[in-house]
């Protein structure tokens, strides 16, 4: 399953390729209609793995842009919905390294060829890295140096062996951006990552010298992920 963001500012082709994309089994985690609203969800977190961008959106800003701009910012794939062929969208392709084509009018059938072609490219794709916003910055975390991760309120404190970092966000958000295994939602205020657990009790979790508390439902995922 892939998780899937889609700029199209024409209704009815955004509905369509959502509908279809969700009938294959996958998520889509945001659909936008121009620049300015891909911007802001990137900033607030959202980690596509891959994007459908429609070349001519009706703004300022094309979806050229919104490619160059997903490229800088994420590490998402990116597949142009497009009516026409023409030099310009070639050239600026190319120069984008932009991951393949879907054309207008499409069946469902093209979307399949399309994900069929990307989707060994995306896994072996993945990065040990993501991109998390911290005030007005993107601050680059490396998933296996991440300890455990603690909520309060609206910030996660993310420990690491040589210090921590606090972040502006919901835990439940940091839950969605990492990816299951090795990182397991322990209880309401706590994530770990799975690879630095060196001892398990009936109800907690110690990683270093920290005893994580965790509740029945994720102590039987635990099991399963750790095989136990």
């Amino acid at each position: 399953m892939l998780k899937i963001l889609i700029v199209e500012d024409d209704l009815f082709t955004q509905e369509d390729l959502k509908e279809v994309l969700e009938e294959l089994g996958h998520e889509v985690i945001g659909c936008c209609e121009n620049y300015e609203e891909v911007v802001s969800l990137i900033n607030n977190g959202l980690q596509p793995e891959l994007a459908f961008v429609d070349v001519q959106l009706s703004s300022s800003f094309d979806g050229t842009d919104v490619a160059e701009f997903l490229r800088s910012m994420s590490n998402a794939q990116i597949i142009f919905l497009t009516s026409l062929s023409d030099d310009r969208i070639i050239h600026k392709a190319k120069q984008l390294k932009i991951d393949g084509y879907l054309l207008k009018p499409f069946k469902s059938d093209d979307i399949k060829v399309v994900l069929s072609m990307l989707s060994n490219r995306i896994v072996s794709d993945q990065k040990d890295h993501i991109f998390i916003r911290s005030g007005h910055e993107q601050v680059k975390i490396i998933l296996n140096d991440i300890l455990y991760a603690e909520a309060d309120d609206n910030y996660v404190t993310l420990f690491f062996e040589d210090g921590r970092k606090l972040l502006s966000m919901t835990l439940k958000l940091l839950e969605q951006l990492l990816p299951s295994p090795p990182f397991l939602r322990t209880n309401r205020s706590f994530l770990v990552n799975i690879d630095h657990i060196q001892r398990v009790g009936s109800n907690y979790v110690v990683i270093g010298s920290k005893e994580i508390p965790i509740n029945e439902s994720s102590r039987m995922k635990l099991n399963e992920m750790l095989r136990l």
